[in-house]
This record gives structure tokens, C-alpha cells and sequence, in this order.
């Protein structure tokens, strides 16, 4: 069985798929399999997919996030990660980065980086969070607190312990009729409320590609990030009350679901100055952003052994 399995949904995007698949099949580590959940594609999507080799195709008319949910739920190797047709892998070597960084360390259940974002014809248009090149992002039992202040990591290149994303949206369904949020935003939420450890990597993981037409736009129902990110900020405020209130014990786990830390009283009690030391250090993020020019980090971009990608 292979290591890591690709989960993509997709539905009549022929113009970007070869990006993807070239940036596929450029891969250092090529132990993975890629998982396609296609929405009955009037174009050629089929049939680009079932001319490379890793992929397996499913066809299931449904939505995007639909799609997605049903091929997460089908994964069997150990970890998984989730693309979509229009964007592509920029660095050669994330999935083997990835792959090794999970299994040196057990407490590790999620590693994630930073990207680059092209417009429709992959021309540069700058690095989401450049910051975390020349600054120490939060991680593991710290990134608990920095989590109240910064709660979004890329979906389109964290690498993911599978039975952890699997558990971490097992009551989508459930949620899903009571609040507005995406399954990959209660992900993100359950993740770091369970207490699954995650570790940002200085890389160039993947890129985003900005386009018109996308089947996001196509098969949701006008749900916005905003609105999700307002139900997610409620998901947040709730939890740590609770945690002070003393209706929640908030406990640390491993990649095999085993405690490793436990917060305690003092902790708890500590977590609103905590909160407003990150926020100090996510101004200062903001700061050294705004002297990354884009043509100083276009430069960087063309200096991949510089990056490590």
C-alpha cells in the first residue's frame, strides 16, 4: 500500500490538470497514489486522469466538498493530503519533506508550509506568509495559543496522518446542519482542539492558482471563507471558555492518539496572556511583511536551493 494518498475533486478543469499531474510525476518521493472524485466531467478531466498511472477514479455527481469528503473518508495508507485540479506542487521534493519530517517524530500528526500563489497563466504573484521564512512560526504545544489568534493552515499542502483527519471530521454531518462551516475548517478546528500536534517547515509547498470558473464556485452554495471563519471564531471562544470555566480538560496527543501533555490549572489560567503575547508576535509577522517587497521575493523564488525546494 502506499504512503500517501492524494485526494482530488474534480469536475471539467482539462486546461490545469497537466500542471498538476507534471508536478506529480516530478515528485522526489513517489510512493503515493492519487484519488479522484469526479463529479461526471463533460470534458476531457477523465481522461487526462486515466492516463497517469497513480491515478484511481471514482465518479460520483456531487460537490466539490462532497467530493472530497467521500474520498477522505475511502483513504487506507497512512497519511493524506488534498489538492485540487488547478493548482500544482512547486517544490519537487514537499511530499518526501513531508513524509519524512511525520515519520521521524511520532508526536507529529500534520506538517504544513508556505506557497506561492500564479494568476490563470502561472505568473508569480507573490508568497502567502512570507514571514515564516525569517521568523520562528509556532509549533506543537505552543502553536495551541497562537491557534486563537491565526486559525487557518493551507489545506492544499499539509500532509495529514490519516486516522487523525479521519476523526478530526467524523461529526461534519452532525455540525454541518447546526453551523456554517466547511469540513476542512472543522478539520482545522477539531485538530488543535483534540490536541494533535502540527510543525510548520520553511518550504514552497504547493501553488495556488488564481482563476475564474472554479469548481469551488461552481458547486457551492455562496458560502464564503468569511462566513466560515465567523463560525469557526464562535467554535474557538467556546472552547476556551469551557477551558476556564473548568468544563474542559484540554490534553496533548500523539500521532498514535496517546496523551503526552496535559494542560494544567496555571496553564489554563495563563492562556489570555499568552494569547496577547502571539498577537504581539503576529504584528510583528505583519511588520517584516511589509519589507518583503514582491521584487526582492521574486528574486528569492528563483533561488530554490535557497528555499531547500
Amino acid at each position: 500500500m502506499e504512503k500517501i494518498t492524494i485526494v482530488i475533486s474534480s469536475f471539467n478543469q482539462e486546461e490545469y490538470i497537466p500542471d498538476l499531474i507534471e508536478s506529480l510525476k516530478n515528485q522526489t518521493f513517489q510512493d503515493f497514489k492519487v484519488l479522484v472524485i469526479d463529479s461526471f466531467s463533460t470534458d476531457n478531466t477523465v481522461k487526462i486522469f486515466e492516463n497517469y498511472d497513480k491515478a484511481e477514479i471514482i465518479n460520483l455527481k456531487c460537490s466539490a466538498e462532497a467530493g472530497y469528503l467521500h474520498g477522505i473518508n475511502l483513504v487506507k495508507s497512512k497519511y493524506l493530503m488534498v489538492m485540487t485540479t488547478s493548482d500544482y506542487y512547486y517544490s519537487n521534493s514537499w511530499l518526501q519533506t513531508a513524509y519524512n519530517t511525520l515519520e521521524e517524530n511520532i508526536d507529529l500528526s500534520l506538517v504544513w508550509c508556505s506557497a506561492i500563489s500564479v494568476n490563470d497563466k502561472r505568473k508569480f504573484k507573490g508568497i502567502w506568509r512570507p514571514e515564516l521564512f525569517f521568523t520562528k512560526s509556532p509549533e506543537k504545544f505552543e502553536y495551541f495559543y497562537y491557534w486563537f489568534c491565526d486559525n487557518y493552515l493551507p489545506e492544499l499542502n499539509y500532509c495529514v496522518n490519516t486516522e487523525v483527519y479521519q476523526y478530526c471530521i467524523k461529526d461534519f454531518e452532525k455540525i454541518k446542519t447546526k453551523m456554517n462551516i466547511s469540513f476542512m475548517w472543522l478539520f482545522l478546528f477539531n485538530f488543535t482542539k483534540y490536541g494533535f500536534l502540527q510543525k510548520y517547515l520553511k518550504h514552497l509547498g504547493h501553488a495556488g492558482r488564481n482563476h475564474e470558473n472554479s469548481q469551488g464556485e461552481k458547486n457551492e452554495n455562496n458560502t464564503t471563507h468569511e462566513n466560515w471563519d465567523i463560525s469557526y471564531q464562535k467554535l474557538q471562544l467556546n472552547y476556551l471558555k469551557d477551558l476556564i470555566l473548568k468544563k474542559e480538560i484540554h490534553n496533548f496527543k500523539n500521532s498514535k492518539f496517546e496523551i503526552i501533555k496535559t494542560l494544567t490549572k496555571m496553564d489554563v489560567f495563563i492562556i489570555p496572556f499568552k494569547i496577547i503575547l502571539m498577537k504581539f508576535k503576529q504584528f510583528k509577522f505583519y511588520v517584516i511583511r511589509i519589507f518583503l517587497f514582491k521584487m526582492y521575493i521574486k528574486k528569492l523564488i528563483n533561488l530554490n536551493k535557497f528555499f531547500n525546494v
